[in-house]
């Protein structure tokens, strides 16, 4: 099984019986761009880790508000709320940005290494908590936080998915990221770029000055 680099940071958190465990019950599957893994409100019975490409998790309120979550990038989880939590249905959607491909576990076979290994309970219950824990901070930002500090907190965390800077998200998306509009998504990265910060190459945003940039994170 081929592996992107960067999924070795969920693989190797785990001893080698473990780890051969893993990878023996593990399936790959391609997604297109745009392509949807799941949709929310469906039955959960897989656990997804990224290996290549990027997904963007969003979800739709009762309102028919859509509201993206996050962006995922190899080595991440997905799925596993469904998965591991009481409620079997998928609480987002989640779909492929470019073109990407996840490892998956089936419920059986998370249920199975549950069972046998207390490491591999230990971790996948870490990564729930970790779900968890980001949802909150999210929900507490939007009180806490301006629409545009909110803007330069996601590009900073985006930072890590797109570890050489270049964006490929849209302004819309990255509004969605924020609970905000794209006029001021827009208006926050033509401030970013006058300082020299960011720049627009394409249809990519680029940050030339990652430093600059969590610094004025910290600052917020």
């Amino acid at each position: 099984m081929q592996l992107a680099v960067s999924v070795s940071g969920f693989i190797d958190s785990l001893n080698p019986d473990d780890r051969a465990r893993v990878l023996k019950t593990m399936h790959t599957t391609q997604y297109s761009k745009n392509e949807v893994v799941f949709h929310q409100g469906e039955a959960g019975q897989t656990l997804h880790i990224v290996n290549r490409g990027h997904f963007i998790v969003h979800s739709l309120s009762s309102e028919g508000r859509r509201t993206a979550l996050v962006v995922l990038g190899p080595g991440d989880v997905f799925g596993e709320m469904a998965v591991l939590g009481r409620e079997s249905t998928r609480s987002a959607t989640v779909s492929a940005i470019d073109k990407a491909s996840t490892l998956a576990l089936d419920r059986s076979a998370v249920d199975e290494l549950r069972r046998t290994s207390v490491n591999i309970d230990r971790l996948l219950l870490e990564i729930l908590t970790s779900t968890v824990l980001r949802l909150t901070t999210r929900q507490m930002e939007l009180s806490e936080l301006t629409a545009p500090e909110r803007v330069i907190r996601r590009v900073v965390e985006l930072l890590e998915v797109y570890p050489g800077g270049r964006l490929r998200l849209t302004q819309g998306e990255i509004a969605a990221l924020c609970h905000t509009t794209r006029a001021t998504v827009n208006a926050t990265l033509s401030g970013l770029k006058d300082e020299g910060i960011v720049t627009q190459e394409g249809r990519s945003i680029v940050v030339i000055d990652p430093v600059a940039l969590r610094l004025r994170s910290t600052k917020l």
